[in-house]
């Protein structure tokens, strides 16, 4: 009897958690303009890049993209300070897995970054910003894409 009603307790609160969990996501959502999320993703896509000590050597098409993503983030975090935006309170990347490997995930990371770039935001003063971030980052992605594409022959 006891532990019937100790389960129907947590139940309950697991009950009660999951929308009050929602809210709080949608209300960071709400107060962050959407670059931030950009740059979480465009970050975890640089820290795909970074090589492992089991990978070979990197590609140069996998430098030029480390390179653009740097400019990106730069660019981003610019942004950022014209707003007066806490960099270190940046939402968790996009959390997904990727059987095909490292690259196909940055890949789709840069193009989840573009498209939060897309989104309209509040601030026009960070609006050039945010196209020449879009620019950086479709040059990492190409660049990454070429490796792939080196990779498969």
């Amino acid at each position: 009897m006891y532990r019937r009603l100790k389960i129907s307790v947590i139940c309950a609160g697991l009950a009660l958690a999951a929308p009050l969990a929602a809210q709080a996501q949608d209300e960071w959502r709400h107060h962050h303009p959407h670059y931030v999320q950009a740059m979480s993703d465009v970050s975890m896509a640089y820290q795909l890049l970074r090589h492992a000590h089991v990978d070979p050597p990197a590609r140069p098409q996998e430098e030029q993209a480390r390179a653009s993503i740097e400019e990106a983030y730069q660019t981003l975090e610019n942004a950022a300070a014209i707003e007066r935006r806490d960099i270190n309170d940046l939402p968790p990347p996009d959390e997904t897995t990727d059987e095909r490997g490292r690259l196909y995930r940055v890949v789709d990371l840069l193009r989840d970054a573009r498209e939060q770039l897309n989104a309209v935001e509040v601030d026009p003063e960070t609006r050039e910003l945010r196209v020449r971030a879009a620019e950086q980052i479709r040059d990492a992605a190409a660049a990454t894409e070429e490796a792939i594409r080196i990779m498969r022959y």
